[in-house]
């Protein structure tokens, strides 16, 4: 009988997935979605989500807070100046100026926060802070007291919005178990602000007084309100709003931030659904609410000191400068304690017992300072007050967020509601402290000491409450009891997770009968056992069993009906892939026993792998330009919204327009037929120019990663193309090849073009056109654009977001990717054009790449310029490619940030290059050249299109003589560095290109520019040209290798330097890019030496007419 009620409950989960798919809700397939996942999966995604998410609010939020406590406190700090003298305060005026503020205080939180779900938060709050922050430097020009008042009763009202807000907003972004920490992140904004605060009064009242004729008081309210004004529209445009809303976030990461809140709750934030008096009624109907109203009401209460705290202290016997500063130590111990306590808080869940320690620590405080006049106890005494009190504030303000997670409105009015009747206290509470109590303050102390033993027993009472509620609802849910007649407003159904939690500022039409035939899903809460005996289910993160039942042997048992259907989800799934792989391997089987077509072009455009290139485009393919594909009818596409291009092959067939790409790459049993077999190249040449390659060439290429084929014969049954970059490439590396060069040459360029109109393409069809344009100047921008159109089309750009999603075998793809991002912005700086690749979270998730159990040293190498051209390209979108376009005097502060973004990544990569048993040291060397020759590049912006000679700016030159140093730098790391001088024949032509930059740059500077302007030595430059120039003559390698050529047209301008030196006068360097203003300014016989070498990305390869070619010495002796 039982195995027939498991078989019963198996069946109906079956078929309640069943259900779930075929209603196409894409709000159940995404919550399936993320439900299904791993463990490890979703806790890697909520960190790094969570890493965005803190770094996008906290700091904001805690500035913010820091600031709305200091306006609201600083009435304090002012006390210790003639605040009172100057506006004829007396008697228990001061503590009526404190209260008052809580009475608009209190009448604002309410309809503030409820506001708070139907606008943009970022704008609410930033807007509001800009109006406090007005009223609170206004304060500094009141006259008398009651103008004091006045600003303090305005001051109030749009202070109330912030904290309750902020509040809201955070629990909008984070589960309960979470939120507890950041919200004691975020009140640590409170000590922070007492912290900073009696420095800053401090030093405002002991060396502002008195200046330009206002008294020290004035200058506090003056200077903060300001500041606050300042941070107020940053944070209107920068603080984030909700998960729905965020666009800074990916939308997977949207959807998974909405699913993490309502798998935490069980219910989504259902703001367009429930009205705002609705959510105030429900509010209102909770009894809790009443319970956590008082305590927060206590608690505030037994917090007023800290209005009065200078005052206290002052009571030990120091002046006032010294009382200020006595009260940074005691606040930054309350700082730390608030943060471990919270962390601990948050970590073992129980919050009640935290907060009733803390209060009992308060309560000795409280006693101890009123006991004595002893300094020593007393001063002890400060430090046990606030760090008892603030801290199990901290801790109660969570426990109020966690206590009402959902809906939104009513979690908004909860909050605003306990945090208005809470600051009530502070209006009756400032008269606890009166003047004529001091030193001790019995009164107030007394107070204080009893109001904490009070709320140490109500948070008790409110522990056994919440745990009665509990229990009541894990019972209702063990016997299958709907939640809804427990606690009405405990779930909601799944349907509303993405639909409901769209934009706050939108409303949704909603049916009465939606949801009516969709499973109910609760949240897993304990196992049969555990539930049976009424205690708590403990398991680890990656145990099948809780701990009760793995110690005991029994069989734990999760009756709960949403974990059945993901497990039966999980198990279909698992089930269809096993099946799904054996027919694609049966039917590839087949499709090669008789030589049919892959299967791949019999249906959609997203292969599973890849052919052979052909080496020609033959007949056969001419003549299926414009045929149909002799497949049966494919299925429609399985998305709706698909590539235009899909939608035309469904209807036409036409193979022409469609991307029919195969193969992997790495070779085949075919028979090999190319310009070796033909014997225009002799096998047994052709075998040394491939060993040459692969263990010199391959090597520069971040470690052989490249090429993944160990020998020729395998190269030669992959790709043709790749077999003639190869050998092209070493032939122009080897003295004496010259005629071997032009055939491997000819042929390269022949297949390069021939593979423009292929249909079939391969991954070592694209290693060949990138190993050719790292090497071949004059092609280097086709090839690597040509690799780049293919690689989209082969759906390289997704490869690394399915590498995270645990396909392993994307792994080579997507180190391809980044290959060729670093191949595509090598050649866009070097021609000085805007790159094709863009910074995608694709190309910035490198990390993750990395972590790859297949990632090895090449790959470190190689992902450490992908990081540095991030950088450069940020300057690139930052300042542009406008040569005409000088730099203006605020854009410096930018570049500076540049240059130190440029130092980072040096101190990260520059550990991590390991050195090599081909190259060396060329790793962690070849990291420190890029080093320089990026802060040249950078710093060299500086002197875009300024006049010869014209003054400076202190910024501007200092930027000039940074670029200056960097160029010099770069070319003494290639002079005097062995890793680096070594490498100068087999480094690609980034490397040529930086170095010849770098010099070009030297020399108009030392030859336009006098020394009075820039620190350069013109006899310096003229000797380390010299001898870059004499390095680079004395090379080994091919006649057409790009060093001969760059030492040549580095001759030809240094004699030129030289006889203008000397008082002649030459012609010949000319430039299409210097500006009229220059040449205004300069002889007519030096006009024609103005160039214009201060682009970023400006070094334009094909205009380097000063070396004597454009860069045609590739091309085959006599074409």
């Amino acid at each position: 009988m039982g195995d027939s009620k498991t078989s019963s409950d198996n069946t109906g989960a079956a078929t309640m997935i069943e259900n779930i798919k075929e209603t196409s809700d894409p709000t159940l397939q995404i919550y399936l979605e993320f439900a299904s996942q791993t463990d490890e999966w979703k806790e890697a995604n909520s960190k790094k989500l969570l890493r965005k998410v803190d770094l996008r609010l906290l700091p904001l939020l805690i500035t913010m807070y820091l600031l709305n406590f200091l306006d609201r406190s600083n009435l304090a700090q002012a006390r210790l100046g003639s605040l009172e003298v100057d506006l004829g305060m007396s008697g228990n005026d001061f503590n009526l100026a404190t209260s008052v503020l809580f009475v608009g205080y209190i009448i604002m939180q309410l309809p503030s926060n409820l506001l708070l779900t139907r606008v943009k938060p970022s704008i609410y709050l930033g807007c509001v802070m800009a109006v406090w922050g007005v009223i609170s430097a206004a304060q500094a020009g009141t006259r008398s007291f009651g103008g004091l008042v006045a600003c303090r009763i305005m001051l109030g009202v749009v202070e109330a919005p912030f904290f309750p807000g902020a509040i809201m907003m955070m629990s909008s972004w984070y589960t309960r178990k979470e939120l507890g920490f950041r919200i004691a992140f975020f009140y640590s904004g409170n000590a922070l602000a007492n912290m900073f605060g009696g420095l800053l009064a401090a030093g405002i009242l002991g060396n502002l007084n008195g200046v330009h004729g206002i008294t020290g008081w004035r200058w506090l309210f003056i200077i903060e309100g300001v500041i606050t004004i300042a941070v107020s529209i940053v944070a209107a445009f920068v603080l984030p709003n909700f998960p729905a809303t965020s666009m800074w976030l990916t939308e997977e990461e949207r959807n998974f931030a909405q699913w993490r809140l309502v798998d935490d709750a069980k219910e989504s934030d259902d703001t367009g659904a429930v009205s705002l008096m609705d959510g105030l009624k429900m509010a209102l109907k909770d009894y809790k609410i009443y319970l956590f109203l008082i305590l927060q009401h206590l608690s505030l209460l037994s917090q007023t000191f800290q209005y009065f705290f200078p005052s206290i202290v002052i009571t030990l016997g120091f002046e006032k400068i010294e009382t200020l500063l006595l009260t940074v130590p005691v606040w930054f111990a309350t700082f730390l304690i608030s943060l471990l306590v919270t962390y601990t808080a948050g970590k073992t869940g129980d919050r009640s017992i935290h907060i009733m320690c803390l209060l009992c620590v308060s309560c000795v405080g409280n006693i101890l300072a009123i006991s004595t006049t002893n300094t020593g106890v007393r001063f002890f005494a400060m430090f046990l007050m606030p760090m008892g009190a603030v801290s199990a504030y901290q801790i109660i303000v969570t426990w109020v967020a966690n206590s009402f997670p959902r809906p939104m409105v009513k979690r908004s009015a909860a909050i605003a509601i306990c945090n208005m009747i809470g600051n009530a206290s502070s209006i009756y509470g400032s008269y606890m402290y009166q003047s004529t109590d001091g030193p001790r303050y019995l009164h107030g102390g007394v107070a204080v000491a009893v109001i904490c033993l009070v709320m140490v027993g109500l948070a008790f009472g409110i522990r056994l409450v919440l745990i009665y509620e509990n229990k009541g609802i894990a019972n209702a849910e063990d016997e299958n009891i709907n939640i809804s007649t427990v606690n009405p407003e405990a779930r909601a159904p799944v349907t509303t997770l993405l639909t409901d939690m769209a934009a706050p500022t939108q409303k949704r039409a909603r049916t009465d009968d939606e949801g009516d035939d969709l499973p109910k899903l609760s949240k897993i809460r304990a196992c049969s056992e555990c539930k049976k005996h009424k205690i708590k289910c403990e398991r680890l993160p990656v145990a099948q069993e809780c701990i009760r039942c793995g110690r005991f042997g029994f069989k734990c048992i999760v009756n709960n009906q949403q974990q059945r259907i993901i497990e039966d989800d999980i198990e279909w799934k698992r089930e269809a892939t096993a099946k799904r792989k054996q027919l694609e391997a049966a039917i590839a089987d087949l499709l090669r026993h008789n030589q049919l077509p892959p299967l791949s072009t019999y249906g959609q455009t997203s292969p599973l792998i890849d052919g052979v290139t052909p080496t020609r485009s033959g007949p056969a393919e001419q003549a299926t330009a414009m045929t149909r594909d002799n497949s049966q009818e494919p299925d429609a596409e399985p998305d709706l919204v698909s590539a235009p291009m899909h939608s035309l092959y469904e209807v036409t067939k036409l193979r022409n327009i469609r991307s029919d790409l195969h193969g992997d790459g790495h070779g085949t049993a075919n028979p090999v037929e190319d310009f070796i077999s033909t014997g225009r190249l002799p096998l047994d040449e052709a075998e040394k120019l491939f060993r040459f390659f692969s263990q010199t060439m391959n090597q520069f290429l971040w470690g052989g990663i490249v090429l993944v084929h160990s020998d020729l014969s395998s190269v030669r049954r992959s790709s043709s193309l790749l077999t003639a970059a190869i050998l092209a490439v070493a032939s122009l590396h080897i003295p004496n090849h010259n005629e071997i060069f032009d055939m491997c040459y000819t042929e390269l360029t022949t297949l390069v073009s021939n593979s423009m109109l292929n249909r079939y393409h391969s991954l070592d069809e694209i290693r060949g056109l990138c190993i050719g344009a790292f090497w071949l100047s004059d092609l280097s921008w086709k090839l690597s654009g040509h690799a780049m159109r293919i690689a989209t089309e082969m759906n390289l750009h997704r490869s690394l977001q399915k590498l995270i999603r645990g396909q392993t075998e994307q792994f080579e793809r997507a180190e391809l990717w980044f290959l060729l991002y670093v191949c595509d912005h090598h050649f866009s700086i070097a021609y000085g054009r805007p790159p094709v690749i863009y910074e995608s979270p694709s190309i910035k998730n490198y990390e993750e790449f990395l972590r790859h159990p297949s990632a090895v040293p090449g790959d470190v190498r190689l992902i450490c310029q992908v990081a540095l051209f991030i950088t450069l390209m940020q300057v690139y979108h930052q300042f542009g490619s406008e040569v005409e376009h000088p730099l203006e005097e605020s854009d410096f502060s930018q570049l500076r940030a540049f240059n130190v973004a440029i130092e980072q990544w040096r101190l990260i990569w520059q550990p991590r290059s390991a050195d090599s048993p081909y190259v060396g040291s060329y790793p962690s060397k070849g990291v420190v050249l890029h080093y320089h020759f990026a802060k040249f590049q950078v710093n060299s912006l500086a002197l875009r299109a300024v006049p010869v000679n014209s003054p400076l700016s202190m910024e501007r030159k200092e930027a000039a003589n940074i670029a200056i140093s960097s160029a010099i730098s770069t070319l003494n790391m290639l002079l005097h560095e062995p890793a680096i001088r070594g490498s100068i024949v087999g480094a690609q032509l980034f490397t040529h290109t930086m170095v010849a930059f770098c010099a070009v740059f030297l020399l108009k500077v030392a030859w336009l520019w006098d020394s009075v302007f820039l620190s350069i030595n013109k006899q310096q430059v003229e000797e380390l040209v010299q001898s870059l120039v004499d390095v680079m003559s004395n090379v080994s390698a091919g006649e057409k290798h790009l060093t001969y050529h760059i030492a040549n047209g580095l001759t030809k301008m240094l004699d030129r330097f030289r006889n203008r030196r000397s008082g002649q006068i030459c012609v010949g360097v000319r430039t299409r890019h210097a500006p009229i203003t220059a040449r205004a300014k300069v002889p007519p016989q030096q006009q024609d030496l103005i160039v214009e070498p201060f682009d970023i990305y400006g070094l334009d390869l094909d205009a380097w007419n000063d070396f004597g070619s454009t860069f045609d010495f590739f091309q085959p002796s006599g074409s």
